[in-house]
């Protein structure tokens, strides 16, 4: 929004040792004005150190304020957009949109663009955690589980979208770190291959956060190394690592 500044009524002259009419503030947009911001600021300390006021000094005050914003709003939206944070970046959309800032203002667009990439990667977070919440292995007994029913190409294809994507937000990384433990499980489990999951496990401890894994991760991993299938040592291995990424 390109905004002109209210002239007062009431003309005033002012000090000749004031330089702020030479600052055509009256009928320039703030765009045209910031680059005199320093100036504006010089001269603004100055009438006041003389205990200089009137409705052309009140006027330079509240523009001084709006750059000001302006400045503050386009280091926010810069913030959020290098953080990926919702939140953060909704906030400072909202804030720019309120003073005013032109919608052509970089800041503001690389803020929506960013915004808008992360609804997409949410959508592919949740397509992660809707694979990683079915395709597990059945337990049909105390000791023994139904391997055939392992389904690690759906979460396969999930993980490859969303490396293909490219998440920044934390929770999109965090999700995908699972993910990608989980398919390696899974793979092992159909093979039957414990001396590798076992392995697999043991790299998960680095990537794997515990207070923030979804419960289905918790779920399918206890449910796959029960301490209760003991037929092979590896796989006994592969519990114990296991409840150290739980404890």
């Amino acid at each position: 929004m390109s905004r002109r500044f209210y002239k007062p009524h009431t003309h005033t002259h002012t000090h000749s040792s004031l330089p702020l009419a030479c600052i055509d503030i009256y009928h320039q947009t703030y765009l045209q004005v910031e680059p005199l911001y320093a100036q504006l600021c010089g001269v603004l300390t100055e009438a006041e150190s003389i205990n200089y006021s009137t409705p052309l000094v009140e006027t330079g005050q509240q523009i001084k304020h709006m750059i000001a914003q302006r400045v503050e709003t386009r280091e926010q939206l810069k913030q959020a957009v290098d953080g990926a944070v919702r939140v953060d970046l909704e906030a400072a959309i909202a804030r720019a949109e309120q003073i005013g800032l032109e919608e052509s203002e970089p800041t503001l667009v690389a803020g929506r663009q960013e915004l808008q990439r992360i609804y997409r990667e949410e959508e592919l977070v949740a397509e992660l955690l809707n694979a990683l919440a079915v395709g597990m292995a059945m337990r049909t007994s105390e000791t023994t589980w139904d391997h055939a029913a392992i389904d690690a190409h759906t979460l396969g294809s999930a993980i490859y979208a969303a490396e293909s994507f490219g998440f920044r937000t934390e929770q999109g990384r965090l999700t995908l770190d699972e993910a990608k433990v989980i398919v390696e499980v899974r793979q092992h489990l159909a093979a039957d291959d414990y001396e590798s999951l076992s392995m697999a496990l043991k790299k998960a401890t680095t990537t794997l956060n515990k207070n923030s894994m979804s419960q289905s991760t918790k779920t399918e991993i206890g449910t796959h190394l029960s301490p209760a299938d003991t037929q092979h040592s590896t796989h006994t291995t592969a519990e114990r690592v296991f409840q150290l990424l739980l404890c």
